[in-house]
This record gives C-alpha cells, structure tokens and sequence, in this order.
C-alpha cells in the first residue's frame, strides 16, 4: 500500500512531530504533500493518476469501508491500496475535503 498525507499549512507550520509526520516516517511508502485545496496541485494529480494503485480516501461518510471489518479485503479493488489521508484539526479538514473536489468521488474507508 501506499500512504499520502495531505496536511493543512497550519498542521504543517506548527507540528514538528505530529500524527502526520509521524505517520509518515513509520510508513516507508508514504510522502505529505502541503496545501489546503488539491485540485491544482500536480504531485497530487499525477498521484490520483497512477493506474499501479486504487485510490481510497480516509474520510468519514455514510458509506465507508470498514477496513477493521472481517470482510474488508474483500471489498478493496485487486491493485495495491492508495490511501489519501487528510491531515488536520476537523475543521481544517473539512475545508480541504469541500475545497479538493477530485476527492470526493473516491470511495471512503474508516476503522473502528
């Protein structure tokens, strides 16, 4: 699998050692791209493009897939997983979510 923060500029002004960064260094497949809105950003275009992964985003909603369900392997895609998490207080992250509109027909997974 492969992990991509998208951390919010405040996130990443004030946290040296945040759940972000510290997710990030834990995770050898993994890289933080900085922005509040993602639609222009090309990293992060050419990231959603790569037919080598199926793109999930970590974000609450009424249909998720709970990946700490039985069943969850089940329901992912055959390519390795990509993983889009959103990184930042919940109000921030809201507004990186309304403002990134090419996330919001990826389909959610959440865990309990």
């Amino acid at each position: 699998s492969r992990f991509v923060i998208l951390m919010h500029p405040m996130e990443f002004k004030k946290e040296k050692i945040g759940t972000g960064r510290f997710t990030h260094l834990i995770l050898e497949n993994s890289e933080i791209l900085v922005d509040v809105g993602f639609d222009e950003n090309k990293r992060f275009r050419q990231i959603l493009r790569d037919e080598n992964y199926q793109t999930y985003v970590l974000y609450p909603g009424v249909e998720t897939i709970d990946l700490s369900g039985p069943q969850a392997h089940e329901r992912l895609g055959e390519k390795p997983a990509q993983f889009i998490v959103i990184d930042g207080t919940w109000p921030c992250a809201k507004k990186m979510m309304r403002l990134t509109t090419l996330l919001h027909d990826l389909p959610r997974v959440s865990f309990k």
